[in-house]
This record gives C-alpha cells, sequence and structure tokens, in this order.
C-alpha cells in the first residue's frame, strides 16, 4: 500500500496561552512524530510512506487537496493536536473530496485522549491512540487483507455502525529498536528557528516520558525511557551528512540521567562532531560540571521550566523546585557561556497581582537571552483539567465538548479566582514588554546581530511589542 502522512497547517488555532505576536514566524520544526511512523512501518514493511508539512510548504486546503490528487494515496494519516483540530478536519474534508474511497486515520495527541470524539467527526474512518509507530504498520496491515481490524493495537473504528476499540498496547519499551526518522521525505532544508545560530535545523527526541508530576502537563508521570548514546549519535551524525549542523532536543526532560549525558557529550567530542545544540529541561536536575561539558560538546541554549517567581505558586504546580536554586543555575548557566531561556505561566490557580509582579521581578533579576510568558491554561489530560472538573470550577468538560463538537473560535476557559482573562492578557503583554523592551537588553542584542536579515526580524518583533 502507499500511505500519505500530513501534517496539517495551523490557520485557525484555538486562541492559545501564548499571545499571537509572539508566534508570528519564529520558524519551522520538522513533524518528527509522523516521520517516525512513516520510517517505522518502511522498516518493517513493503508499504511505502510519503509525508507532507503543510506548514513548511504553506498550502492552503485547495492545494492539499491537490497534492492528495497527485500523490494517490491508498490510506492518508492526520497528526491532529486539539489546539489545531479545526485545521486537521478541514485536511480530512479536502481529502475526501480529492480521494473519496480512501480511509483517513487520525493520529496525535488529540484522538489518544479522546478517541471517540475524534472517530465521530465527519471524514475520519479510523483513530489511533497513543504512539503510533507500531499500530500504523498494523492497520496498513489489515487494510491490505494480511489481517482483521481486532488485531491492531489502539484502533478505534467502526463496525456496522458500531464503535470498537481494540486493546491498548504499551509503549515501546527499546527506542532504539525504532528507526530514525527520514528527513530526506521532507524538505529538510526549510527548517528554521529565529533562536537559531544557523540553518537548516532540525528537531531530536533522545528520550520519551517524564517521571516529574507537575500539576500543568499533560505528559507527567510518565515512564521514562532513553534512547542509547550510539543510538543518538546515529542520528545526529546522519543529519550531518544531510547538511544539518544546529539540533533542538526535544524531549521533556533531557538530563534525567546525569551520566547518560556526559557520555553524548564525550561520543560528540570523540568524533569532532561540529554541530549545535539546544536542550530543554529542569533547574534540578544540572549541575555546573554537566553544563560546562554541555558548552564543550556544542549546546549553544538551555531551556528552563521556571513556571512562577513564588514558593507559593511553584508549590500549586507541583514544581518541586525553588527560587534560590532558580537563581544559583541562571547564574551558572550564563557564567559558562550558555544561552539561557526562560518559561514562565501567568494566571496559574491562587495567583494575584503581586504574584505575577514577583514573576516578572524573577525574570527581570535572571535576566536570560529568552523568556516566555504564558497563560496558564488547564489542557486536557493534565491534572490541573481534571482537578477543576472535580471542584466544579468548571460547570462541565468543555474540552470534551470541543473535541465532540469542534468549532472555529473556541477558547479554553482559564482558572484563576482573582483575575480576568482581559486583565491577564494585558499583564502577560506588559510582561512581555518589560523584559523585550528594557534599552540595555535591545543594546546587547544589536551588539550580537549577525546579519540584516535577524536585524530586520528583531525590528519586526519590536514593532509588534509596541502595538501589542
Amino acid at each position: 500500500m502507499k500511505a500519505l502522512l500530513i501534517y496539517p497547517p495551523q490557520r485557525d488555532m484555538v486562541k492559545t496561552s501564548i499571545p499571537g505576536f509572539i508566534n508570528e514566524k519564529l520558524g519551522y520544526y520538522p513533524p518528527l512524530g509522523v516521520l517516525y511512523v512513516a520510517a517505522y512501518a518502511e522498516k518493517n514493511s513493503s508499504h511505502t510512506v510519503e509525508v507532507l508539512d503543510t506548514q513548511v510548504e504553506e498550502l492552503d486546503y485547495e492545494a492539499i487537496k491537490a497534492e492528495v490528487a497527485r500523490r494517490k494515496p491508498d490510506v492518508v494519516g492526520l497528526y491532529t493536536v486539539s489546539f489545531a483540530l479545526v485545521d486537521a478536519l478541514r485536511v480530512a474534508k479536502a481529502v475526501k473530496e480529492a480521494a473519496p474511497g480512501v480511509p483517513v486515520v487520525a493520529g496525535g495527541p488529540h484522538p489518544t485522549i479522546y478517541p471517540d470524539e475524534t472517530l465521530a467527526q465527519p471524514n475520519i474512518d479510523f483513530v489511533i491512540s497513543g504512539e503510533g509507530e507500531v499500530p500504523f504498520l498494523k492497520l496498513l496491515e489489515a487494510l491490505s487483507g494480511k489481517g482483521p481490524l481486532k488485531d491492531v493495537p489502539n484502533l478505534t473504528y467502526r463496525d456496522n455502525g458500531a464503535v470498537v476499540r481494540t486493546p491498548q498496547q504499551l509503549p515501546i519499551q527499546d527506542l532504539n529498536a525504532i528507526p530514525y526518522p527520514d528527513r530526506k521525505k521532507i524538505p529538510h532544508s526549510k527548517y528554521y528557528s529565529v533562536i537559531a545560530k544557523t540553518a537548516p535545523v532540525t528537531t531530536i527526541v533522545s528520550s520519551r516520558g517524564c517521571p516529574f508530576g507537575c500539576f500543568f502537563c499533560a505528559t507527567s508521570g510518565r515512564k521514562w525511557r532513553p534512547r542509547s548514546v550510539e543510538n543518538i549519535m546515529g542520528e545526529l551524525e546522519e543529519c550531518v551528512a544531510l547538511g544539518i549542523r544546529e539540533f533542538f532536543f526535544f524531549d521533556d526532560t533531557f538530563s534525567i540521567d546525569k551520566k547518560r549525558v556526559h557520555d553524548l557529550c564525550d561520543a560528540i567530542l570523540a568524533r569532532k562532531l561540529d554541530i549545535l545544540f539546544d536542550i530543554r529541561t529542569r533547574v534540578d536536575t544540572v549541575d555546573e560540571a554537566m553544563l560546562a561539558k554541555l558548552r564543550k560538546a556544542g549546546c549553544e541554549r538551555v531551556q528552563y521550566g521556571v513556571e512562577a517567581g513564588t514558593a507559593e505558586i511553584l508549590k500549586v504546580l507541583k514544581k518541586g523546585i525553588d527560587i534560590d536554586r532558580i537563581k544559583h543555575v541562571f547564574k551558572l548557566t550564563k557564567s559558562l557561556g550558555l544561552t539561557s531561556f526562560a518559561d514562565f505561566m501567568i494566571g496559574s490557580p491562587g495567583e494575584t497581582r503581586e504574584h505575577i509582579r514577583q514573576t516578572v521581578a524573577l525574570a527581570l533579576e535572571l535576566n536570560p537571552d529568552f523568556v516566555q510568558f504564558s497563560i496558564t491554561t488547564p489542557f486536557p489530560a493534565t491534572e490541573m483539567y481534571q482537578e477543576a472538573l472535580n471542584r466544579k470550577i468548571f460547570t462541565a468538560d468543555y474540552w470534551k465538548e470541543y473535541a465532540l463538537s469542534p468549532k472555529e473560535g473556541f477558547v479554553p476557559q482559564l482558572w484563576n479566582e482573582h483575575l480576568s482573562r482581559t486583565e491577564l492578557e494585558e499583564l502577560t503583554k506588559a510582561a512581555y514588554k518589560s523584559f523585550y523592551l528594557r534599552p540595555a537588553y535591545v543594546l546587547k542584542k544589536l551588539l550580537r546581530l549577525r546579519s540584516p536579515g535577524e536585524l530586520m526580524h528583531h525590528i519586526s518583533a519590536g514593532l509588534h511589542l509596541l502595538r501589542a
């Protein structure tokens, strides 16, 4: 069979917790999850799988329809997330218009949480929950007549009008057994990030899962499954051969195993791999020796989830870190020549204007190279959202209602007893301005500009901030 996996546009996104002017033209990252599914299917069968990233190709729905008609797939898979559900369903409609008899499979985070509601949508024939590599391959086999649908794990489908859900398969434990995502299936030279030093860039995932229990996170408390150093090195070297030298590690928490981090850095240095990379982690999983080794191996940026500037709100968020540790790690990170990136949340349960003032004050004191402020939003499958439902903060399971009947203009509810959405939006904009429009910060960035194009980007971003 010939399958086509589509990464949908994000044109009609749910109103997110990050101001729109921050999201504009930040860059494009490759659809890594889709590439993993494609690589696994092709390695373990005779099926062929193509990938269409409509975001980086900047395709509208008519162009997507034309691509489907041109490629003539036997089955189409759609990566589906809650905040871009409307776009995914529009792609499904385009597929059916271009190829009416072709089954459409929805997979990704949204169908994992809401399989029945996703199957209830027009133009969706099958739903895959959880990690998609094995289920999608087995679905292709079943559709090829090599077995019944009931033997496909993690599948939701209709049988004579009745909804059938097959047993859930445990996540793949040996991540080394999964082939590398095949970046040749996408225009890999088009991917970039405004915070990167080179182009093209790519993402890489060296582990799956996160053992920490943050109140706001949908992936918290999941078993951590690491790839081996040798396996990671193979993927890095494959990317370098494609002309990619800058990497964003998208692990939920990169530095859980300190020895593995040191071993990976040692391998990069031993093989003289000339790369740059970025990691995401927590302040309580790094130390001076690790950060120094990371810097030596080519790490350029460390992104830390700080979330709040007061011990009280950090406790509410179950972050498990303290202010002194945050300050120490940011000083350490900067002293070693690493670029620092801090993520903060505004409007968490119980948070007042004074709490938010202290959060912004901490951001200014830490003085990272980049900062992101987002409005705390209870997302589906998080402890925060479930707790809000249990305590009747929300009178209805509105995410489930949206999953069943998605409409444009959907706005998630917030959980803050003291401040309205409008007030939180204004406070978030003010936080961005107070950080990014400081004369000292602007001067520092101007002195580090590498090209006229980068200058134009900073001017554009500054004008957006001023108008916000």
